[in-house]
């Protein structure tokens, strides 16, 4: 198991070096004391410092006689708050002009108040400086002079030799040694501190291991083969040649053994590890003395807090973490042959692109679509159904995606199908729109209309529904009637097919209701995960329908898919080998 020491940052101040350990001289007391009162009265006087701190429990710990010294400062000091209190200004509740008002007896009240609150505040101070000296004390004689357990920030670390390169990035923003740095595929990732503040990073290390970052994170590059995160989510891929690879966080030191794992820390030095395959070895960094360290393999995972340092066994999460930015396997090969035979005008694969800001359109149309991320903080993907998927923060982030320059079906044949894992059910939430739809208060006419169709969950009941405009421009709808499921992959669709309007959740009819051809009519984009504007792609004011979850594999049809082609597309994703190609239109 290893502590917790850090080696001091370039800015770091160093303080003064440590007096030996000997028995001072009545000489040396009097230097010391001194010292330590200088100290004391600048640490009260003014703002808290570390290196200050440590200095004062290094003289403690030196030269004991000094502890009386210091607790009878401490004394003084609360008594003087006492007397005096320990702000320049008192701000009392009354005012001279309002004194005879209040009457003596109040007055002596309120100001014995914040003589009390004065003395509580400098007390809390005093057991502030006794509890973090006794904490020094605790600690072996080498790690008194040393810096704080870890640093604030790991960024603006100084960059050294270069120990690997950037292979891979999506929409990433770095900044290394307090500078921007280009994130481009090829460059040189170097010893030093980073912060990637926006889209993802993958990086390509000795021994053929692969790191993944999901921004925001802090993190410092040791060497490489071995990585501190302060904050943030990391992926490693760790083949045998690569074995012994470590990752440092504030709370653990992990050593894998050729695996697959991720790292997440949060904000409050908690540090989660999940091992997809293989071993690795976990130490919590200040559990208690002779606690054995954690070996996890595959399909496990734990969490040690950071206030505890006692690691909890959870649940692997394989669904939280982005493993590899340019994935793809088997089923996801065959989703994507199938769904290329049936000809999409639009598929949108909802894997990040290269800028992190848009999402590429792999059907005829070649449009792709822009995401906006609105106020989320991470970026707006997560692993999906088949590869990536974009994941909507719902109503509180504003982010969704658009869809420009649509060209609406020019006939009665349509059909839109998705992969959606919604995490809550906010009212009206889009999946995809092309609506432009306002009926009267007593909904008796229509204030505006347009648009082919208005896809997601109605309303506040929260079950899939889908509107479309028929040949004479009337709303045709229909609902399931059952509240969509949450944190489950489903597949669903809509098929007009002139006659009628067909609804489908995971390849199976669930309603369906006449329906007159389709209007041909409406905006030039569409809402993804939001319902947009007809006039200006921004989510509409009054029923904006963010989506918060996940949505994959958006296609649009500009043709009416029969049930056994619906069928095959929510089955595809569940085998490596395609549907009976009798199902299927032939191949150019």
């Amino acid at each position: 198991m290893t502590d917790d020491r850090r080696p001091p940052s370039s800015d770091e101040p160093a303080g003064p070096a440590d007096p030996a350990p000997l028995d001072p001289s009545r000489d040396d007391l009097r230097r010391l004391e001194r010292e330590l009162v200088d100290l004391l009265e600048a640490q009260f006087n003014g703002p808290a410092d570390d290196a200050r701190m440590r200095r004062i429990a290094a003289l403690l710990k030196r030269a004991p006689d000094l502890r009386d010294v210091y607790t009878e400062y401490c004394q003084l000091h609360a008594m003087l708050a006492w007397e005096h209190g320990t702000l320049e200004r008192t701000p009392f509740e009354a005012t001279p002009a309002d004194a005879d008002a209040i009457g003596p007896i109040a007055i002596v009240r309120r100001i014995e108040r914040w003589r009390a609150l004065a003395l509580v505040a400098s007390l809390l101070l005093a057991c502030s400086l006794v509890w973090s000296i006794s904490q020094e004390f605790r600690r072996p004689a080498e790690a008194v002079a040393g810096p704080p357990a870890a640093p604030s920030s790991v960024a603006a670390t100084a960059l050294g030799p270069a120990v690997g390169q950037i292979e891979s990035s999506r929409g990433a923003e770095l900044f290394g040694g307090g500078d921007a740095v280009p994130s481009l595929p090829g460059n040189a990732i170097r010893i030093g501190g980073y912060r990637l503040s926006r889209g993802f990073m993958q990086l390509a290390l000795p021994q053929g291991v692969r790191v993944t970052i999901a921004s925001p994170a802090s993190f410092r590059v040791d060497s490489g083969r071995r990585l501190y995160l302060e904050t943030g989510r990391l992926s490693a891929v760790v083949p045998e040649s690569g074995v012994g690879f470590a990752v440092e966080t504030p709370t653990i030191d992990l050593v894998d053994y050729g695996t697959e794992f991720a790292v997440d820390v949060s904000t409050d030095r908690t540090s989660e590890i999940h091992v997809f395959d293989g071993v690795v070895e976990v130490d919590a960094k200040g559990a208690p003395a002779g606690m054995p360290g954690v070996r996890l393999t595959s399909e496990q995972a734990t969490r040690v807090p950071g206030s505890s340092r006692i690691p909890e066994g959870i649940d692997i999460d394989h669904d939280r973490f982005v493993r590899r930015l340019d994935e793809t396997t088997g089923l996801d090969t065959a989703y994507m042959k199938l769904i290329e035979r049936l000809k999409p005008e639009t598929l949108l694969g909802m894997a990040p692109s290269p800028n992190g800001a848009t999402l590429e359109d792999r059907g005829s149309n070649r449009t792709d679509a822009r995401v906006i991320s609105g106020t989320m903080s991470a970026p707006p993907f997560k692993p999906g159904r088949v590869g990536g998927a974009l994941d909507l923060g719902g109503p509180g982030t504003n982010a969704y995606a658009i869809l420009p320059d649509y060209r609406p079906a020019p006939s009665a044949a349509l059909t839109v199908c998705a992969w959606v894992k919604a995490d809550a059910r906010p009212r009206w939430a889009a999946i995809a729109k092309h609506w432009d739809v306002e009926f009267s208060e007593d909904r008796t006419r229509y204030l505006r209309s347009g648009g082919q169709f208005h896809f997601g969950l109605h309303e506040d009941d929260g079950d899939l529904e889908v509107q479309v405009r028929d040949r004479a421009g009337e709303v045709v709808g229909i609902r399931e009637g059952t509240r969509l499921p949450i944190g489950v992959w489903q597949h669903v669709a809509f098929v007009v097919d002139g006659d009628r309007l067909r609804l489908y959740r995971n390849g199976v009819e669930a309603a369906s209701t006449e329906c007159d051809g389709l209007a041909i009519d409406g905006p030039p984009h569409v809402g993804i995960g939001a319902k947009l504007q007809a006039d200006a792609p921004y989510p509409d004011e009054y029923n904006p329908g963010y989506w918060h979850g996940r949505i994959d594999e958006l296609s649009i049809f500009h043709a009416a898919l029969s049930a056994e082609e619906i069928a095959a597309l929510y089955a595809a994703p569940l085998v490596d080998i395609l549907p009976p190609v009798d199902i299927l239109p032939p191949l150019d």
